[in-house]
């Protein structure tokens, strides 16, 4: 599929082993609860900016997880071998905040790395990003 047929927002894109992975917010993700299928994200890849894949979920909602309401904007970084997904959820009862979920692969499934949010649970947060100085892993 091209480019402009892929319907997200807040895309992120991974070069990684030659092949570039492109997360996004669900379009159909508004302010309002919405069906659990709008609660996930998906990867496409490409070998060269143009052509995609098909999205394949990474990651959708299960009953225990906090995040209940919006998932946006997932960033992935590969750090000492694994991949961390940062994105904003939020859930009732609880703030919009960042969580970290993790895989083994670029496209693979991801799973819950951090307990909740791990931004302040009493502010609303937005979009944390990751990043690394003198060798200290920071959001």
């Amino acid at each position: 599929m091209k480019f402009c047929d892929i319907n997200i927002r807040d895309p992120f894109i991974l070069p990684y082993n030659g092949k570039y992975y492109m997360y996004g917010t669900r379009a159909n993700n508004t302010w309002e609860r919405k069906p659990l299928d709008t609660l996930g994200f998906d990867v496409h890849v490409s070998e060269d900016l143009e052509s995609w894949s098909e999205p394949k979920e990474i990651f959708s909602y299960f009953d225990g997880f906090w995040g209940d309401t919006q998932y946006w904007a997932p960033e992935v970084h590969e750090y000492e071998g694994r991949f961390y997904l940062f994105a904003s959820f939020t859930g009732k009862g609880h703030h919009r905040g960042t969580a970290i979920l993790v895989s083994d692969t670029p496209d693979g499934r991801f799973k819950e790395h951090s307990d909740k949010a791990i931004t302040p649970h009493d502010w609303e947060c937005l979009d944390g990003t990751f990043y690394v100085e003198n060798d200290t892993p920071y959001i």
